[in-house]
């Protein structure tokens, strides 16, 4: 998988990213005939974390870009400045955007990528088709949650002198992505995280840790409404039920203060999904595919063929992953 050097307000940043096609699971360039769909990641896991989107025959009928956000996987670059926000994040991804010659592009974001992917909307609306926000953080971060960020980000720093603060600093982890029901592929990700979390925040990095990974979230503002006006876009907001941090409630506000705002918003439910609603993959896409569709004019052929490939399995499979339908590097998914 490919870098790309994006010359950011605060230095050079080497970004490690993925396009996927129908014709190629690792392409050099998107399909033009194709509406392009761009994700973005949450905390700690890097965009391996979209495995189970990428492997979807329905999705794969579009071009599919994931990316390392800044000090995650093998995304390299300058230290993040300490005023390092949402605006500058956004800023950062429409210059990546600009840098592989992207068209405006479908964006699906991931609980702290719902933050950058909102941002993206509101600050360059021109480069936004629709938005598809999982576990979507708007509102400012409740007190309780901004908490135990802080108690993870603790546990790992401590962990360089502590081993049982690893242990404390993975069970926040699994707690916020998955409530505490770890999978065959979520600890295939927990264990291809540590390949690069040492190196990308270690003692050295700490301070760019805790920014990337707390502070980033926990410092965030809600928008106005004024600045969620605008959104010109479609935007959807999917929660998981078995969300152990983030209140359906809370969610609701959100989609209300989009709503007061005049954003063509909607909000769907997902039963006994974690925050990181994307792992209820059986459930989670046909509802993206289903947005994508509704929300592109062109012309998306059905998959050929009942075979995809998968950019991530040959790492995950080496971390510990087991599929019922893996077959070397191969996933068969019917449509």
């Amino acid at each position: 998988m490919p870098f790309v050097q994006v010359q950011t307000a605060s230095g050079s940043v080497s970004y490690h990213y993925t396009i996927s096609t129908p014709a190629a699971a690792s392409a050099r360039w998107i399909d033009e005939k194709l509406p392009t769909v761009l994700f973005l990641h949450g905390v700690w896991l890097a965009q391996e974390v979209f495995h189970l989107q990428f492997t979807d025959t329905k999705i794969r009928r579009f071009n599919l870009i994931s990316l390392d956000l800044r000090f995650y996987g093998q995304t390299t670059g300058p230290p993040l400045p300490q005023t390092y926000d949402k605006e500058a994040a956004a800023d950062d991804i429409a210059k990546f955007m600009d840098a592989l010659y992207l068209p405006p592009c479908h964006v699906v974001g991931l609980s702290m990528g719902t933050i950058i992917a909102l941002q993206l909307g509101i600050s360059y609306p021109a480069k936004v088709r629709s938005l598809f926000l999982m576990g979507a953080l708007i509102l400012e971060e409740p007190l309780e949650v901004a908490k135990g960020r802080e108690e993870v980000c603790q546990y790992w720093m401590e962990s360089f002198t502590d081993e049982d603060a690893l242990l404390a600093a993975c069970y926040g982890g699994y707690q916020l992505v998955c409530s505490n029901k770890p999978s065959s592929f979520v600890d295939a990700l927990a264990t291809n995280l540590t390949s690069y979390a040492k190196r990308n925040w270690g003692p050295e990095h700490f301070d760019e840790y805790r920014l990337a990974t707390v502070d980033f979230i926990t410092k965030r503002r809600s928008p106005t409404k004024e600045e969620l006006s605008k959104i010109k876009v479609s935007v959807e907001i999917v929660h998981g039920m078995d969300n152990m941090l983030y209140s359906l409630e809370y969610c609701e506000k959100q989609v209300e203060l989009l709503q007061e705002a005049g954003v063509d918003v909607s909000l769907v439910t997902i039963e006994e999904a974690p925050h990181f609603v994307l792992l209820s993959s059986n459930d989670v896409n046909p509802v993206l595919f289903s947005f994508l569709l509704s929300n592109s004019k062109e012309d998306v052929k059905p998959f050929s063929g009942d075979v995809v490939w998968s950019p991530w399995y040959s790492i995950l499979r080496d971390a510990g992953y087991v599929s019922e339908d893996s077959d070397d590097d191969i996933f068969v998914i019917t449509c």
